[in-house]
């Protein structure tokens, strides 16, 4: 600044134009406290009723929460991984159960078995809606098992994040792999063991619930009482 410049300055003249950036500081808070909310699994509802002002951000949440999950589920085994057989008639009401008991947003339903995990969003839930040996038996005890698996997806692979599996069909069990069930023997025998449950819907109003895979194999033995004079091999 030249000498004729300084000495004309004079002191509290300077007016500010414009709109103050905004303050880099509380906007990292800001971001710093939404990661944590989708950290400890907060729904958007959730995360928006704590802070509206988060609606601008709506569009990024799931995005983020996906990424987290993935990374996350990376390196974890699913020792609570749960995989449930439901079949019966149709209309019978199985799927809706699966969406009801999980609430809809938390499963997804895997109805293109071309392209089955194309958009697939690290949800805690999947239903193999309308099985029929849709996919391979080798893939299936894959995507039953309590392991990391990455699932084949046309535009990035994802990892799993459910703990649940169900597996919807019209078939009962024994119907699935039917010919792999003699030539592929061990393969069959891993899948039944990868099943917690069946839930047979014989129709609206009758649904039978078997706690393992030989209980309902089991169902159509015969029992029949022990004669006095006969021993008990049991004891």
């Amino acid at each position: 600044m030249d000498e004729s410049k300084r000495e004309s300055k004079i002191e509290g003249t300077f007016e500010e134009y414009g709109t103050q950036p905004p303050d880099s500081k509380g906007k990292r808070s800001d971001m710093s406290e939404l990661y944590q909310m989708i950290q400890n699994n907060m729904t958007n509802a959730e995360i928006l009723a704590v802070n509206q002002d988060y609606i601008m951000q709506i569009d990024r949440l799931d995005k983020v929460r996906t990424t987290i999950l993935m990374e996350r589920f990376k390196e974890t085994v699913r020792l609570n991984l749960e995989v449930i057989y439901i079949f019966g008639k149709t209309g019978t009401g199985k799927t809706r159960r699966v969406l009801e008991e999980n609430g809809y947003v938390n499963v997804y339903r895997v109805t293109d078995y071309n392209h089955p995990f194309d958009s697939y969003t690290a949800q805690p839930a999947i239903c193999f809606d309308e099985f029929r040996s849709s996919l391979k038996l080798k893939e299936m005890l894959l995507y039953c098992d309590i392991y990391p698996i990455e699932l084949p997806s046309r535009y990035s692979n994802k990892f799993a994040c459910y703990n649940k599996v169900y597996i919807v069909s019209n078939w009962e069990l024994e119907k699935q792999y039917s010919e792999l069930q003699r030539e592929d023997k061990e393969s069959w025998q891993a899948f039944l063991r990868r099943i917690h449950k069946v839930i047979y819907y014989k129709d609206m109003n009758e649904i039978i619930e078997y706690p393992t895979v030989q209980a309902y194999l089991e169902r159509k033995s015969e029992f029949r009482t022990i004669e006095e004079n006969e021993e008990n091999p049991f004891e």
